[in-house]
């Protein structure tokens, strides 16, 4: 279970496997949302994970978020091609993930070219995907391959989406905070 406090309108969400709640703050009370599935919300951005069962079709997701919250941004573990054509003109900003078994092929140009000619401009900008996440946590998780490879994939990437006149979308990786370690 998640919560995510939106202080703009005071409203706090409360999510369970198969549903959002919206707690109202004012009275303690709890009052179910018509949605019945969704993903799950964490922190000011919602990963919107796919692995479960029993999920709301996408464009369902979409239009509740821009209808019934002030939600602005989703991260997707993936570049489900549904997920991104339901969130076109939804003014929600979308960051994607490359898997990390592709980060070893994006150090070729050619082929950075055509993952970013297939999965990022039949969408851009009428969704507005403004991260590439390359790869998951591969600093603290990765086989050493793949670290090695990493920030080339991510240099190799920028360069594929800029020759394909896809500009404004930043190239970043997302970390784990065992990255980290204490002093």
């Amino acid at each position: 279970m998640s919560y995510e406090n939106r202080q703009e309108k005071n409203e706090i969400y409360k999510v369970s496997h198969n549903s959002i709640s919206k707690i109202d703050s004012n009275e303690n009370s709890t009052q179910q949302d018509p949605a019945e599935k969704h993903p799950s919300l964490i922190g000011s951005i919602i990963n919107y994970g796919t692995l479960e069962n029993n999920l709301l079709p996408p464009a369902q997701v979409a239009q509740f978020f821009k209808d019934k919250t002030t939600i602005d941004r989703i991260k997707i573990f993936d570049v489900n091609p549904d997920i991104l054509r339901a969130f076109v003109g939804t003014g929600i900003f979308v960051v994607v993930t490359v898997l990390n078994g592709e980060i070893s092929n994006l150090v070729n140009i050619k082929y950075a070219r055509r993952w970013a000619g297939n999965n990022i401009k039949p969408f851009y900008p009428q969704t507005k995907i403004n991260y590439i996440l390359v790869g998951n946590e591969v600093l603290h998780w990765g086989p050493q391959n793949l670290i090695n490879n990493l920030v080339s994939a991510m240099r190799t990437l920028h360069r594929a989406l800029i020759q394909s006149g896809i500009q404004g979308v930043n190239v970043t990786t997302a970390h784990s905070l065992g990255i980290l370690e204490s002093s």
